[in-house]
């Protein structure tokens, strides 16, 4: 099983514009890399912290 760890970062664009009941829900974004972004649910989310799984 994968490694998970939680890093600090910017929101991606397409998160920029979103409002509070979307963070109820994980969000998966798959890059270019094919690295999958799981974003926490509440005030994690919030801050803009979010796993990393390669």
């Amino acid at each position: 099983m994968a490694d998970f760890q939680i890093v600090q970062a910017p929101y991606p664009a397409f998160m920029q514009q979103t409002t509070d009941d979307i963070f109820e829900k994980l969000m998966y974004h798959t890059t270019k890399d094919n690295i999958t972004h799981v974003f926490v649910q509440g005030k994690l989310a919030k801050e803009g912290h979010y796993a990393t799984q390669r």
